[in-house]
Parts: C-alpha cells; sequence; structure tokens
C-alpha cells in the first residue's frame, strides 16, 4: 500500500497532478516567473505567444494579402520566436495556436496594455 497524501490522493496521482499544463499571453515576466525555476515551478508551459494584444485579439486582420513566405523579409532581423510571434498576431491565429495544446490554465499578462488613469 502507497502513502496517501492528506487529500486522499496516492504518490502517482499528486505527481500527475503536479505537472500541471499552462499556456501562457504576455511578456517575458509572466513567463520568467515559471521558466526561472527548477522544472518550471512544476508546471508544463505548452505554449508561449509573447507581446499580444488584448484589443488585437478581437479586432481583424488588417493583412490585405495572405502572409505568405514571400513576405518573410518583413521580420529579418529579428528571431524566429519574435518573427511566429508577430505572424501570428497579424494572421489572427493567437488563440487557433494555443488551443492546438490541450492545457489546464492559460495565464493572460496584460500588464504592459495598462494606461495611466490619473
Amino acid at each position: 500500500m502507497s502513502w496517501k497524501f492528506p487529500s486522499g490522493m496516492d504518490d502517482v496521482e499528486m505527481h500527475i497532478r503536479d505537472e500541471i499544463k499552462i499556456s501562457l499571453l504576455g511578456c517575458c515576466v509572466i513567463r520568467d516567473i515559471f521558466g526561472l525555476h527548477d522544472n518550471d515551478g512544476g508546471y508544463y508551459i505548452k505554449r508561449f505567444v509573447q507581446d499580444v494584444s488584448p484589443i488585437s485579439l478581437v479586432t481583424q486582420s488588417p493583412l490585405l494579402h495572405p502572409l505568405t513566405d514571400e513576405y518573410d523579409w518583413l521580420f529579418d532581423g529579428k528571431s524566429r520566436f519574435w518573427g511566429k510571434c508577430q505572424k501570428l498576431e497579424l494572421q489572427k491565429r493567437v488563440l487557433e495556436y494555443i488551443a492546438e495544446e490541450p492545457f489546464d490554465y492559460l495565464i493572460f499578462d496584460v500588464a504592459e496594455f495598462r494606461r495611466k488613469l490619473l
């Protein structure tokens, strides 16, 4: 018989529960909260898209043409990660991309989009 946690779960169930799957939308700070800890703090980061405007998520794409490979020059000088994030936002595919990988929690950080109120 295995030892039981106070919640009644055994050690195998507790181990599975510790690996909560999360996806992140926001800035590098939200990613670092998890990523700076051993084993991502016990969480498994499924998807991360950086600097997504909440307004952009619910508006139409400004693109007049599909964003094909011939437009890759627009992202020259940017890392693959930044290029991917910007393409996803321009194509309005951020939420679709996030949803491709099942997760337990979606953490949406909008701190960078705050405005002075006073």
